[in-house]
Parts: C-alpha cells; sequence; structure tokens
C-alpha cells in the first residue's frame, strides 16, 4: 500500500503546490516501476519453473509410451 503525507509546512502560493504536487508525483511513479519490476522478475521465474516442469512432464510421457510400446 503506497502512503502519501501532508506537506510539513502550509503551502501558500501555486509554486509551492506545484513542487509539492511533482515531488508526489514522482515518488508514486518511482515506487509504481519497482513495484512493476519486481512482478516481472516474479513471473518471470514462474514461466522457467512452468517450462521445466512441462518439459520434464513431456519426458516423462514419451518414456513410458516408449516402454510401453516395447
Amino acid at each position: 500500500m503506497l502512503d502519501v503525507h501532508a506537506p510539513e509546512h502550509n503551502i501558500y502560493t501555486a509554486r509551492d503546490f506545484l513542487i509539492h504536487l511533482l515531488t508526489i508525483t514522482a515518488g508514486l511513479l518511482i515506487a509504481l516501476g519497482l513495484e512493476a519490476g519486481v512482478e516481472a522478475f516474479h513471473h518471470r521465474h514462474q514461466r522457467i519453473e512452468a517450462e521445466t516442469m512441462i518439459r520434464d512432464e513431456i519426458k516423462l510421457s514419451r518414456n513410458s509410451k516408449k516402454n510401453w510400446m516395447a
């Protein structure tokens, strides 16, 4: 969950508001980018694991079929 905190001082000018808004936006974009990177890494790991399991299952199936026919 992302937390956004109120500024430590009052915002009196439009410039202060824009700086605060840009700071929040940059922080949120960085956090979302990092989260997306971690998810992509996790999905890559899952894909590799699934491909390995499927290859092993195919080999096992082929071997049992050969043994059954022999």
